[in-house]
């Protein structure tokens, strides 16, 4: 358990990086999920009947999941600079683990 916790500690900047990535990753899940439905029902995003509308619609998601994926990404980015400012010191003391 020690010796986990210890190689997590690290390699915070890689653990960082990766929650950064599947934060920004969890908007295509999104538009994915969001999509499916329709394709898979109708076999496509926009009808020709309702153009218009569909490409509002369409645009919407769009831009809002990328949206949301963009500030989840730039959060995450200022959670993992303010955690390496304040354990800049810390972070070398936290591993020195006594190993009896």
């Amino acid at each position: 358990m020690t010796l986990a916790l210890k190689q997590v500690l690290q390699e915070t900047n890689r653990f960082w990086k990766l929650c950064q990535f599947t934060l920004a990753i969890r908007g295509v899940e999104i538009l994915v999920m969001l999509l499916i439905p329709t394709w898979f029902s109708v076999f496509s995003v926009i009808n020709q009947r309702f153009l218009i509308s569909d490409l509002v619609m369409l645009t919407t998601i769009i831009s809002g999941v990328g949206l949301l994926s963009f500030h989840l990404y730039s959060y995450f980015h200022e959670l993992w600079l303010d955690y390496n400012t304040s354990t800049s010191n810390q972070g070398r003391r936290i591993l020195k683990f006594d190993e009896s």
